[in-house]
Parts: structure tokens; sequence; C-alpha cells
């Protein structure tokens, strides 16, 4: 009582924590988000509790414990699982149910503009329309996201790719010819 605090700080608004995570692929971010769910929902920050949040979330979207399996939230643990199906399931729930789609959504990179896509897609269909998040460590490659077609028409997309013996910029190569033929 009577003491002057020596030092006051204010978070950035979620959104933008979340836009940081999700553009630059920020590992820590991620991993802190996941505890503080589990500190905001079960009262303890731990990757269990975190773990457990995420789980029950899954479940809500129908997305089944066989398609997905969770070790960490920054997704750079081998015991990870996720299927493509579930990957689709998410984001077709974030832009089409969640109330907070739009900013998650919008979280995303952009193909030639930002993040871990400003270097992809260059002159492709996909450029400056699909947005998405990557995912990679060694003979693992990942691609999932939102693109709009000529003809306008959303598509979502998901492409895991594990235990290859390509190079990695190989790998990118594909998602992104990929990208662009589902862009058309």
């Amino acid at each position: 009582a009577g003491l002057a605090p020596l030092f006051s700080h204010e978070s950035p608004p979620l959104k933008d924590i979340i836009r940081v995570t999700n553009t630059e692929s920020h590992n820590l971010y991620a991993e802190v988000l996941l505890r503080t769910m589990g500190l905001a929902r079960c009262g303890e920050g731990s990757l269990e509790a975190g773990t457990s949040v995420v789980t029950s979330w899954m479940r809500s979207m129908g997305i089944s414990e066989k398609e997905f399996r969770m070790a960490d939230g920054s997704g750079l643990s081998r015991k990870n699982i996720l299927s493509p199906k579930a990957l689709a399931t998410l984001l077709a729930y974030m832009a089409d149910i969640s109330p907070n789609g739009h900013s998650f959504i919008a979280s995303l990179p952009v193909a030639g503009l930002d993040g871990t896509l400003s270097g992809r897609m260059h002159d492709s269909p996909a450029e400056k329309v699909f947005r998405g998040k990557t995912g990679s460590m060694e003979l693992v490659n990942a691609l999932a996201g939102i693109t709009l077609n000529s003809q306008n028409k959303r598509i979502i997309f998901a492409m895991l790719t594990n235990n290859h013996t390509l190079k990695a910029r190989k790998v990118r190569k594909l998602e992104d010819t990929v990208c662009g033929l589902l862009s058309q």
C-alpha cells in the first residue's frame, strides 16, 4: 500500500499478436498463445491446459482426434499430427462460422506480399490473392490457406508433404504451382 508502480505495460490487441504469429511464423508467440489459452480457459498457463483447450475446440468443429494430435503450440514437435482434412475444416470454420474469423483470415500472409509468402507465387494467378500459412522443418513442408479463383469462388487448400526426399524449394514450387492452378 502507498507504493508507486515502477512500470506499466499494455499488450497490443490479440488480433495484432496473432497477425505477427501467423504472418512471420513466430514460434515463441505461438507457444505463449497456447499457454495463455490454457490460463484463460482452465486457470493454468501450461502446455497441457492449452492443448486441452485446442482439443476441445477442434472437437467442436467435428474434427476427430484421429485427425490431429498436438504436442506443442509452434508445430515444431515431430509428435504433432494434423491431417489436411482437419486443416481445411479449421480454415472453413474460421472463414464461415467463427465470430473472429475475419481477423484470423486477415492475419494470414498474402502470396507475393508479406511474411512467409512474400517471396512466393510471383507472376502467378495466386499472387496477391492466396492467403495462407506455411510450415516447414527437415523433410516436412506444409501450406494451407484460402484463395479466390477467376470466378471469385473461394477455395480452401491444404497440402502437407512429409518424409519427402526432394529439396524443400522443389516442394514449395509444387505448392505454389497448385495454388496458382486453384486460383485460375
